[in-house]
C-alpha cells in the first residue's frame, strides 16, 4: 500500500529521495512511498498524525532519507534567534578560552577565513556521523577552520577516540566545555556555527545539516570574493 506525505516547499529545502514526488496546484508537494517513517528530532519514532501536527507548528524543517522499500522523514528544529539570544546572525561571538585535546589554547577567528564550530557529545550518533564528514570535507576546505566543542571531559573524549579508532587529524578538537554550552544555552546537538575572522556570525545551525553547512561555505566564499 502507497502511503502520502504532503508538506510546503518552503519547509523542506532538502534533497527529495521519494518513489514519486508531485507537486500540488497550492504549492505543496506529494511524496508517495511503501513504507514511511515518521521520526521526530531526536529520532525517535512518531505516528504520522502526531508528526504533521509539530510540523505546522512551523517550529521545524524536515530531512528526508531513502531506506529500503520506503522513506525516513525526520523533524529537524529551526533555529531561531528568539532560542539561541547569544547565537544571533551578525552578532559577534563571544571570545571564548579554549583549549584543545592536545593541550593547546585556541583562538577563535585568528584565522584568516571561515570558522565553523560544531557543539558535540560523544553520545550524540548525528554529532559522530557529521563530525566524520567534516574530518574528511575539511582538506577540500583549507581556508576554514573546523572545531568541535564537546561538553564531555578530555579523560572521557579521550577513552572515546581509542575505543572507536578515529583519528579527526583535520578537526580541533576541545574538551570540557560545559561552561560554554550553558552561556550559549545550548541544550540541542549537533550545532553548528559559522563565523568570520572578525567573529561575526554568519550562519547557525541545529541538527545535523551537512549539507546546509556546505552550500553556506560557498555562499559566504563567493560573497566574501565580490567584496573583494
Amino acid at each position: 500500500m502507497k502511503l502520502e506525505f504532503i508538506f510546503l516547499l518552503f519547509i523542506c529545502p532538502v534533497f527529495l529521495f521519494s518513489q514519486e514526488m508531485i507537486k500540488n496546484a497550492d504549492g505543496s508537494v506529494s511524496i508517495i512511498a511503501d513504507t514511511m517513517i515518521y521520526l521526530d528530532s531526536s529520532g525517535n519514532h512518531l505516528d504520522k498524525n502526531l508528526h504533521q501536527d509539530s510540523l505546522s507548528t512551523g517550529k521545524y524543517d524536515v530531512s528526508l532519507k531513502k531506506i529500503p522499500g520506503g522513506i525516513e522523514i525526520q523533524l529537524k528544529k529551526r533555529y531561531s534567534e528568539e532560542r539561541y539570544p547569544e547565537l544571533q546572525l551578525d552578532k559577534e561571538f563571544p571570545p571564548l578560552e579554549l583549549v584543545d585535546i592536545n593541550q593547546n589554547k585556541i583562538n577563535i577567528g585568528k584565522k584568516t577565513g571561515l570558522t565553523l564550530l560544531t557543539f558535540w557529545d560523544i553520545t550524540c550518533k548525528p554529532c559522530i556521523e557529521e563530525l566524520i564528514v567534516f574530518n574528511i570535507l575539511a582538506n577540500e576546505y583549507p581556508e576554514v577552520n573546523f572545531m568541535a566543542l564537546t561538553s564531555t571531559p578530555l579523560q572521557d573524549v579521550n577513552n572515546f577516540f581509542q575505543e572507536r579508532g578515529f583519528e579527526w587529524k583535520n578537526l580541533i578538537i576541545v574538551p570540557d566545555c560545559q561552561e560554554y554550552f550553558d552561556i550559549l544555552k545550548i541544550h540541542i546537538l549537533p550545532l553548528n556555527v559559522i563565523i568570520d575572522n572578525n567573529r561575526i556570525i554568519k550562519r547557525v545551525f541545529v541538527g545535523k545539516n551537512i549539507r546546509e553547512v556546505l552550500l553556506s561555505f560557498e555562499d559566504l566564499k563567493e560573497k566574501t570574493a565580490n567584496i573583494i
